[in-house]
């Protein structure tokens, strides 16, 4: 049997030819983007900072003590507890009902404000993430989980050690992180151009609506083949 070539040009021309059905179908899902990033409740994002100073080594040496004594600790396993506290709910139970009916984000439920808290130490920064509705109030619930975190932390860690300080007051944003305008409509468009072409190769395999000599030529089978006159 001799190979026959596949020529892929009928399935270009027909996408081609086709340019004004992918580019509405681009169109729609650009729509749907922004439609998308309408109705979608805003979020905002502050961030407060707290700086975390660890010492491995601690020493003290006083008028009843003539030898040094020096203390020694893991300096990791002390991060990990910090960070570790930071995104616990114990730092919720120390803030007054009160605040929190100030800070805590739309559906808040009591002992879940800790779902709108992440907590991320880099080297001697510890960095707490607060998101809510405004930005006001994602600059309120960033402060006041890193300053309570600062005085409940404090007195458990109260060593030669271990010092902690709030770097600065959180600054509220200018524009939500969420939703995304610019990437909704980008990934609307980018799917109403794949959805376009389907369709498109679609019509083509099925010879729906386009000219003859697009479409695939149908071959005779031997059964159908008129026989030879004599």
């Amino acid at each position: 049997m001799e190979n026959e070539d596949i020529s892929l040009w009928p399935y270009v021309a027909a996408i081609l030819g086709r340019w004004p059905l992918i580019l509405a179908t681009a169109l729609i899902g650009a729509i749907v983007g922004i439609t998308i990033s309408a109705v979608t409740p805003k979020k905002y994002q502050a961030t407060a900072a707290v700086v975390v100073l660890i010492r491995q080594t601690g020493s003290q040496a006083g008028a009843n003590q003539p030898f040094l004594s020096v203390e020694t600790i893991d300096v990791g396993s002390r991060r990990q507890g910090l960070l570790a506290l930071a995104e616990s709910n114990v730092i919720e139970a120390q803030i007054s009902p009160d605040i929190i009916s100030q800070i805590a984000p739309a559906k808040y439920k009591p002992g879940k404000l800790i779902k709108f808290i992440d907590a991320t130490l880099d080297g001697d920064l510890l960095t707490i993430d607060a998101r809510a509705s405004s930005a006001e109030q994602a600059k309120l619930l960033a402060d006041t989980w890193a300053s309570t975190f600062v005085s409940y932390a404090q007195p458990l860690f109260a060593d030669r050690h271990t010092e902690l300080r709030l770097a600065g007051e959180a600054i509220a944003p200018f524009e939500p992180y969420s939703p995304n305008t610019i990437q909704n409509t980008l990934l609307g468009v980018l799917t109403g151009l794949t959805l376009g072409v389907l369709l498109a190769l679609v019509v083509n395999i099925t010879g729906f609506g386009l000219p003859a000599g697009l479409r695939r030529p149908q071959r005779k089978s031997s059964a159908q083949s008129p026989s030879p006159t004599r």
